[in-house]
C-alpha cells in the first residue's frame, strides 16, 4: 500500500513541478522559452509500478513526457513516474536568468 501511495504522490508531484516551471517559462523574458518549457516536461529514469502486485521496474535510459504516465493492461495498471530532471534544469536557468535581470538593471 505505501509503494502504491508514495507512486501516485511522486507522479502528481513531478507533473505538478513540470507544469508550473513550463508555464513559467513561457510567461518569462528569457530567449529560446519554447525550447526551456519543452525541455521542463521531461522526466527521466522511468519507475513502473504494477498496480496489482505492487512490484517497481526501473528504466534507467528513458525519457518520460510530463513525468508521469498511467497505463491499463489486460491484468493490472502500471502507473509510471521519473525524475523531473528537465524542470530542474529549466528552473535553474531561469532563476540565473532573473538574477542577472535583476543586476542589470540597478
Amino acid at each position: 500500500m505505501l509503494a502504491r501511495l508514495s507512486a501516485i504522490a511522486l507522479g502528481c508531484a513531478g507533473l505538478a513541478s513540470a507544469i508550473y516551471v513550463a508555464l513559467r517559462t513561457l510567461r518569462s523574458q528569457t530567449r529560446h522559452k519554447y525550447l526551456w518549457a519543452f525541455i521542463s516536461i521531461l522526466g527521466v529514469v522511468r519507475f513502473d509500478l504494477v498496480w496489482n502486485t505492487a512490484e517497481v521496474y526501473v528504466s534507467p535510459l528513458s525519457i518520460l513526457l510530463f513525468t508521469v504516465a498511467v497505463i491499463p493492461t489486460a491484468e493490472s495498471w502500471i502507473i509510471s513516474y521519473s525524475i523531473p530532471l528537465g524542470s530542474l534544469i529549466a528552473y535553474r536557468h531561469l532563476r540565473t536568468h532573473e538574477q542577472s535581470e535583476e543586476d542589470s538593471n540597478k
